[in-house]
């Protein structure tokens, strides 16, 4: 970025540092973490030229359960969800930017996911996530892995597109607890379009 800011007498570039969590910096699953990333992600984060931007697909409260059980730092800001939410943090107040949900959120056409878990109902090898891992524009179910995940996303497409709805389905794994996982969301919430929404 061609931001500047002065720090201790000199100009430097403004940094921004966006980094995944599990399997970045924390451990998740099977594999082992990286032995220097927390202290590493530390000493990075105390420059001031940094802003430290968490990218991940946790809610804010599991965000702030890993920065507590891990002591990692609070970060500048955070984009979570799978890249359905991006909030801003100062002294430990985080606001959501709303220029954000309204953005992703012209891609389901109005909608929010009550609206798409009607649409896709009768669907048998979805199973619904608790509330708390959803939110307006994502919806997450489980599914078993023995499933044919390519035609199982393939039929979610099939059903959206009968409204219109521009999403991106997507799959993966959750080795500890041995499921499927599935998460509907807007085309542009990604974590990518979010990072660039963000510099922009």
């Amino acid at each position: 970025m061609d931001n500047e800011t002065t720090f201790k007498g000199k100009k430097a570039s403004m940094i921004f540092l966006c980094s995944d969590l599990d399997r970045t910096i924390l451990p998740n699953g099977s594999q082992k973490e990286s032995p220097q990333a927390r202290s590493v992600l530390r000493k990075l984060a105390g420059r001031p030229e940094v802003t430290l931007v968490y990218v991940t697909g946790r809610n804010k409260s599991l965000i702030l359960d890993a920065i507590e059980e891990f002591a990692v730092p609070a970060p500048d800001y955070a984009i979570g969800d799978v890249g359905t939410t991006l909030y801003s943090i100062t002294n430990d107040k985080w606001k959501m930017a709303e220029a954000w949900s309204k953005h992703i959120g012209k891609d389901w056409k109005g909608l929010g996911r009550y609206d798409l878990v009607e649409l896709l109902e009768g669907i048998d090898e979805l199973r619904l996530q608790e509330s708390d891992k959803q939110n307006r524009y994502k919806l997450s179910y489980y599914s078993d892995l023995t499933v044919d995940y390519c035609r199982l996303v393939d039929k979610i497409y099939r059903r959206l597109q009968t409204k219109g709805i521009a999403a991106s389905v997507i799959w993966s794994v959750d080795e500890p607890n041995d499921l499927g996982l599935i998460d509907v969301l807007p085309k542009h919430a990604t974590k990518l379009h979010a990072i660039k929404f963000l510099l922009q």
